[in-house]
């Protein structure tokens, strides 16, 4: 609305006056008077400033007809839709009369506001009016804005701050009783189910305690108030807890109560308790407080008193905040933090056994989820520990709360209370938090709890016996080793896997456990390397479930003290490390490599335990009859048995995985200097990369990727290569009879799996060691498995430093096809040519002696003699490289063990064979003098008992007629072909028994699986016969015969692989004698001719193989 004065009266009189004249309210005047009520209020709520727009003139003139209305009328016979306007009119009135209002309409307008809320006061009639919750709404704002204090608002003047000084002054003369009424029914109020109702009424409580009741009204009535907003704040509407704004506010009024009823500022002047600070207070003991002026009715401070009182609201605390801690809005919190700091401040003397109580919520809200309310509470404890009166007492607080949660901790972790123990985790954090922000004493105490003198040997042996740890159900593991991602480089997430603890499940809770050590390892500093030590020295004893934990424990603590933890890729700081810090990760990363030796000597003892007792004590036993069943109880017994090595077996995986977590920390620390602690720590982790547990090798698969990036290296295939010497001298270590381990070789093979192609100059290395290995333990089966393991790998990398075999030209294919059309008529021209020849005479002619001649061109004699040498003849093979020397090497000693009793070596022999022919194919005479020898070996693979070696002897033909076809020719016909075909019968027979193999309805046999033996060992005969029948010339009987064997493959029952390898190899064929495969095929759909029929029905792969040799044949052949 307009804020012209002249225009604003002229409304306000059009309302007045006929509202001055229905001030009687009757049944005939109300609807009038509610309705002028109703624009009058209108009109207000359109004024924008009312302290600017409504001078006290204008003011008065207003409330002459709303005083009209209460004076002529009984307040009870008043509507509610009335009274609730009246009273709206006054709240937007009083915004700016407030300043010059008279005392007595000021209690007047108390008593009518008062009166629409519920009475207080047990003696009223029971039959006097209830107001709705609208009317009691407007009521509570009239009070409000009555009771607050103005001068607080924006853009206030210091002549209206003085102003509002005297105002306040003139109302705190309302007699006691009736402030007492008025708190009453406010209280009442916020029982109410309207929020908006509740918030308000708990504003006009704290304004009243603070304004108006002062210090000499509030102990009498904080019991009341107190006991009332605490079961406001402990109310709950199914679940849910009250609304965040609701807490904040009822913790504003009961922080106002508290500090103006019990504080130790008030209780000091009235003598209830004596505060000593200085030498001076002690001459003041004696001295008796002045006596208090105040009404003999109400409550008196005094020794007594207080005693009474601190124990009642100590209670009253311990039943309101610790729900109010996890309370979800962050309102509430930041009322509950406002709460503790002010009351904390403000009773340090008068509430000492509050203190713990009440520096509980803002320890804990130091972690809070939000950083606001994290920043809030920790700024709030922070000030109290450095700047407030309250230093001392709060500090025994916080050592008393540490001392107790230290205490307790071995105890909650056994326990089943996550709450309790998540709550003192946190108490823990925070409290190493305060010493990051200044609070020098609370880091002195932390230091010196894990330092020499903290009693580490006492509280540390509980604390691990709460700490079980497990392998987690699920976690995050890098699939077959990941070696290509360690070959290109390092992963820009570095996933370490976490554990599961038996007693806590809850991920948060175990979370914040690891944060708890993190946080007092950063605390104490290098004074913590006392604790790493114990813990590390203590799990040196053994591999339980106590030396894991212990384990846990320190590399938690030492990712504290170095300012890094594991799988936290985003942290790029640059923290500078102690001198001693290095020194005890060099000594850390060599202590704990010595675990895996140690691991290797127990399980040596564990194998043959020693018998103490001697033979004195055995048991003999003589059965005769029947022999004995096992009983069920000892079922039970060896399971137990077999849970218990399963156990033990867990609990060294998980020991070993925290080793390794320590190992990386350690690289942390040392950074580029942990290069040289390789020697001794590069053989743990390659070891843990290589075992067959997932959790183990995921967590070394981090751990290399970690140690390469500390280290400073691009990939661990670099840390690798440029430590290659450490490497192979730690694995050589492990192969020594003092020292020998099973897994060396394996752990070979990873090395060199790992480090690719870069490994072709250190290749010469590997294969001296594995050659004196092999010397040495020939007899001891897993030993060598490994040992030609690591061979094969080398002769793979070498294969693909060598030059790549020439690839099949098309241009070929087209040669072969055109040559079988032209071939008749050359045969032909020179049949015909031979015979002209043959019917000519026959002329000798006499040859002339023309007597010796030179052997070389004139003055080429002394040339040679100077040179002392010959020159090489034409067509002398280059000399080898050092990588086939090196092969071929590998060769010879290989072919020794193609008739081992292991299946296993029989086989990586055969893969060695044919990985190594690719490399000696371009020297023949390095190669075929080993196949020639090991050829009778290479032939008895095929009637070996394992399909694998069976098919590993068949990929080592594909390789050689691949590579050395000439040498091949006859021997793939002659000896390969036959022990093919009596391959394919005996599988058509075992594929009819094979468990994998479907029957369709009429009970046919389909060979579809991928996954069957026959299916690999017919993929590798079709490659094999394909790739000879390409390369080599076939003998018509022989070739004749594949043609009619390999029909099989073509039935729609086998798998599609095989199908079109089948095709594949038709196809060929076709190039060298389409006639004949196209009399195989037709002759196989023909049931006229039953010397060719066949029983399968091949006609659909049968017409794809016309049509390739209809189509890109005869376009080859008419391109020409």
């Amino acid at each position: 609305m307009d804020a012209d004065p002249k225009r604003l009266f002229a409304t306000l009189k059009s309302i007045c006056v006929p509202l001055l004249k229905n001030a009687r309210l009757t049944p005939e005047t109300t609807p009038n008077a509610a309705s002028l009520l109703a624009d009058l209020l209108q009109v207000l709520q359109s004024v924008p400033d009312p302290r600017v727009a409504l001078p006290e003139g204008l003011v008065h003139y207003i409330f002459f007809p709303i005083s009209g209305i209460i004076r002529q009328n009984n307040p009870t016979t008043i509507p509610d839709h009335v009274m609730e306007r009246i009273l709206n009119v006054m709240t937007i009135l009083l915004q700016s009369w407030w300043w010059t209002i008279e005392s007595a309409t000021r209690t007047t307008l108390l008593s009518v506001a008062s009166r629409c809320l519920p009475s207080g006061d047990r003696d009223s009639d029971d039959t006097a009016k209830q107001y709705d919750e609208d009317t009691q709404l407007a009521a509570v704002r009239c009070i409000w804005e009555i009771l607050r204090d103005h001068s607080t608002d924006d853009g206030t003047t210091e002549e209206e701050k003085i102003l509002a000084a005297q105002q306040i002054s003139k109302a705190r003369a309302i007699s006691p009783p009736q402030l007492v009424a008025i708190l009453s029914s406010l209280l009442l109020t916020t029982t109410s189910a309207n929020f908006e109702l509740q918030i308000v009424a708990l504003k006009c409580i704290r304004s009243l305690m603070d304004t108006y009741c002062g210090e000499d009204l509030t102990p009498t009535v904080m019991p009341g108030v107190i006991s009332s907003l605490s079961r406001l704040l402990s109310k709950r509407t199914g679940r849910s807890q009250p609304r965040g704004e609701l807490v904040r506010e009822s913790l504003r009024a009961i922080q106002t109560v508290i500090v103006l009823g019990i504080g130790d500022d008030v209780c000091a002047r009235e003598g209830a308790i004596r505060i000593i600070g200085t030498l001076d207070d002690f001459g003041d003991i004696t001295t008796v407080p002045p006596s208090s002026s105040r009404h003999p009715e109400l409550v008196q401070r005094t020794p007594s008193w207080l005693n009474a009182t601190s124990t009642q609201l100590h209670n009253a605390l311990n039943t309101m905040i610790p729900p109010l801690i996890n309370h979800p809005t962050a309102a509430a919190s930041e009322g509950l933090i406002d709460f503790c700091s002010v009351v904390l401040s403000a009773t340090s003397e008068t509430l000492q056994r509050s203190q713990t109580l009440l520096v509980l919520p803002l320890l804990i809200l130091m972690l809070h989820p939000i950083p606001s309310i994290a920043t809030r509470s920790r700024q709030k404890m922070v000030e109290i520990l450095t700047n407030s009166n309250a230093k001392t007492s709060v500090l025994e607080a916080l050592k008393k709360l540490t001392n107790s949660t230290i205490s307790n901790l071995p105890q909650l972790l056994l326990s089943s209370q996550i709450e309790r123990l998540e709550s003192g985790v946190k108490v823990l954090t925070a409290v190493s938090i305060l010493s990051a922000h200044g609070v020098s004493v609370i880091s002195k105490s932390i230091s010196h709890v894990l330092g020499p003198n903290g009693g580490i040997e006492k509280w540390g042996w509980n604390l691990l016996e709460g700490l079980e740890l497990g392998k987690p159900s699920v976690f995050h593991a890098a699939p077959d080793y990941d070696v290509l991602l360690l070959q290109n480089g390092p992963s820009d997430r570095i996933a370490f896997p976490g554990l599961q603890m038996k007693h806590i499940q809850d991920s948060d809770t175990q979370q914040a456990l690891a944060t708890f050590f993190r946080s007092w390892g950063a605390a104490a500093g290098d004074d913590a390397l006392f604790s790493v030590e114990w813990f590390v020295k203590y799990a040196s004893n053994g591999s339980n479930t106590t030396e894991v934990s212990a384990l846990w424990c320190a590399a938690r603590l030492l990712e504290g003290i170095c300012g890094h933890t594991l799988g936290d890729n985003q942290d790029t700081r640059i923290i500078v490390r102690s001198v001693r810090l290095k020194q005890h990760a060099k000594w850390l990363s060599k202590l704990i490599s010595l675990f895996w030796e140690q691991d290797g000597d127990e399980d040596e003892g564990a194998e043959n335990p020693p018998n103490e007792e001697g033979d004195n004590h055995q048991i003999i036993e003589y059965v005769k009859g029947i022999q004995q069943l096992d009983k069920l109880l000892d079922w039970g017994k060896k399971a137990k048995q077999t849970n218990e090595a399963s156990l033990r077996e867990q609990q060294k995986l998980l020991h070993r995985a925290q080793s390794l977590h320590l190992l990386a920390l350690s690289s942390s620390i040392l950074e580029t200097r942990f290069s040289a602690t390789l020697l001794q720590s590069l053989y743990p982790i390659l070891h843990s990369f290589v075992s067959t547990d997932s959790f183990l090798s995921a967590t070394s698969h981090s751990t290399l990727l970690h140690v390469s990036q500390a280290s400073g290296y691009a990939s661990p295939a670099n840390l690798l290569l440029s430590n290659f010497d450490y490497a192979l001298g730690s694995v050589s270590r492990h192969l020594t009879r003092q020292r020998l381990d099973m897994h060396a070789p394996k752990v070979l093979v990873i090395l060199v799996r790992l480090v690719g192609k870069s490994i072709v100059e250190r290749a010469g290395d590997v294969v001296e060691e594995c050659f004196d290995r092999l010397d040495d333990y020939h007899g001891y089966r897993v030993i060598v498995e490994g040992l030609i393991e690591v061979l094969l790998e080398v002769v793979k990398v070498l294969e693909q430093e060598s030059t790549p075999a020439p690839v099949r030209d098309a241009s070929r294919l087209d040669h072969l096809a055109k040559e079988r059309y032209r071939k008749p008529r050359d045969d032909l021209s020179e049949f015909c040519t031979w015979l002209e020849n043959m019917k000519r005479p026959v002329i000798v002619e006499e040859k002339e002696d023309f007597g010796p001649v030179p052997r070389r061109a004139w003055g080429q004699e002394g040339k040679q003699e100077e040179n002392g040498a010959e020159p090489e003849p034409e067509g002398k093979e280059a000399k080898l490289s050092p990588n086939q020397v090196l092969v071929q090497q590998i060769v010879d000693k290989a072919v020794y063990f193609l008739t081992h009793s292991s299946p296993l070596i029989r086989a990586r022999i055969l893969s060695v064979l044919t990985f190594s022919i690719a490399t000696l194919s371009e020297i023949k005479s390095s190669l075929l003098p080993s196949i020639h020898t090991a050829w009778p070996f290479i032939l008895n693979r095929f009637k070996d008992s394992e399909p694998f070696v069976v098919t590993e002897a068949a990929e080592l033909i594909t390789a050689l007629v691949e590579h050395v076809g000439d040498f091949m020719d006859i021997k793939v016909w002659d000896d390969i072909w036959p022990i093919f075909r009596r391959l394919i019968s005996n599988l058509e027979t075992s594929d009819k028994q094979y468990a994998l193999t479907r029957r369709d309805h009429l009970g046919v046999p389909w060979t579809s699986s991928a996954y069957t033996t026959s299916h690999r060992l017919y993929r590798s005969i079709l490659r094999t016969t394909t790739l000879a029948v390409a390369e080599l010339v076939a003998k018509d009987n022989v070739f004749w015969e594949i043609l009619l064997t390999c029909r099989r493959f073509l039935s729609k029952h086998f798998h599609e692989e095989v199908q079109k390898l089948a095709r594949n190899l038709y196809t060929e064929a076709a190039i060298k004698n389409a006639d004949a495969v196209w009399l195989a095929l037709k002759g196989a759909m023909n049931e006229s001719l039953p010397f060719l029929s066949f029983s399968d029905d091949i006609r659909q792969n049968a017409e794809m193989i016309f049509t390739s040799i209809d189509g890109e044949l005869g376009e080859r052949v008419s391109g020409k």
